[in-house]
């Protein structure tokens, strides 16, 4: 079910097996044939969950070297350029984030690519990788601690 307020007109398209659905704030997009949802202007929710179950994956590989890759992502504030692209609904005050391209170049696995050649990030599985990157981190601090325990160790017995 779908409920959209404002003003709203809802097209099917039969060749394609796809709804479009557009308010005068945004629009959404619906291909029930790979699954995949578009929507142009901001998209609120209380929860957002992806398949996680062990039985659903395969070729399991823990993540090494985190932190080499945490730090070369540039972190960034920029304007989205709603001047050229009015139909997305860009928001208009500034924002924070990354740039598809120069992540692309560290995490494949994250940016995906339209059929225009338009380059979005998944935000939320750069989690996982920010949760190994303190684990490397608190590891370090903790062998760290160990050394500095043994230094303070052989400088009392001086």
């Amino acid at each position: 079910m779908i409920a959209i307020s404002d003003n709203m007109y809802m097209q099917s398209e039969q060749n394609v097996n796809s709804s479009f659905i557009a308010t005068n704030t945004g629009s959404i997009t619906l291909n029930p044939q790979d699954g995949h949802v578009a929507i142009t202007g901001c998209l609120s929710t209380t929860v957002t969950v992806c398949p996680s179950d062990k039985r659903f994956k395969k070729e399991i590989v823990p993540i090494e070297g985190a932190m080499p890759i945490i730090t070369n992502l540039l972190s960034v504030y920029f304007k989205y350029n709603t001047s050229e692209f009015p139909n997305k609904k860009f928001p208009v005050q500034r924002q924070i984030g990354l740039v598809a391209q120069d992540v692309e170049k560290e995490l494949p696995e994250i940016v995906f690519t339209d059929e225009n050649g338009y380059k979005s990030i998944d935000y939320a599985k750069l989690t996982v990788l920010l949760i190994k990157g303190i684990q490397e981190q608190q590891k370090m601090m903790e062998q760290q601690n160990e050394r500095l325990i043994k230094i303070e160790e052989q400088l009392s017995k001086m």
